[in-house]
């Protein structure tokens, strides 16, 4: 793992996401997929699109099992 985000605001987003409802997410930078995996646990299923530098050939599969696109 290249880096690690805080776990301080989870809940905040998490809740954000079940308010506003929203139909697509576009994510600069994903990362190993956090914000993806926090959406899914919110029971919301918006289109959920990433950019992300790629730095295996694992990865795209691995984000594609997270929910993005």
């Amino acid at each position: 793992m290249l880096g690690n985000s805080s776990p301080t605001f989870d809940p905040c987003l998490a809740h954000l996401v079940k308010s506003v409802n929203p139909q697509t997410i576009l994510e600069l930078g994903c990362g190993q997929g956090k914000f993806g995996s926090i959406v899914q646990q919110t029971g919301q299923r918006p289109q959920l699109r990433a950019v992300q530098k790629i730095f295996s050939s694992d990865e795209p599969q691995r984000l594609r099992q997270q929910g993005y696109e």
